[in-house]
């Protein structure tokens, strides 16, 4: 799941060259739910790797309370989020969450669909000091 964040507003093309919005949100980051992170061994600040079948893409990770795994039709489901607020330029550059959502557009008004798509998520570096309780 994709969307804005409040410190970036839209994309981010204007706000990412505002110095202290670019402290309050430095780089793009994968929202993971506890239950999800304790199984793969993520913890707040490893490094991840997110790929879909269109691409991959690196960053840190923030265990969070706020997302929950759901249950549908006796299946576990679960939610990742990223932000898409970050690319090329401006003061807080980073990795694009366009390079692995999916390429479609919405079927009634046309536009980018981009808010949903089945990812991969995989821990590859570890936070120094990280919390391993």
């Amino acid at each position: 799941m994709t969307s804005s964040l409040a410190e970036h507003w839209c994309a981010g093309s204007t706000t990412r060259n505002v110095p202290w919005l670019t402290e309050l949100a430095p780089e793009p980051v994968v929202e993971i739910p506890e239950k999800l992170a304790k199984k793969l061994g993520i913890d707040t600040g490893d490094m991840t790797k997110v790929s879909s079948a269109r691409g991959e893409i690196t960053v840190k990770a923030v265990v969070t309370k706020r997302m929950q795994t759901l249950q549908i039709n006796g299946q576990e489901v679960t939610t990742v989020w990223m932000p898409y607020n970050w690319g090329f330029s401006g003061l807080n550059t980073g990795p694009s969450t366009n390079y692995i959502t999916i390429d479609a557009v919405d079927p009634g008004a046309g536009t980018q669909e981009t808010k949903a798509c089945l990812v991969d998520v995989a821990r590859v570096g570890r936070v120094e000091g990280g919390n391993r309780g």
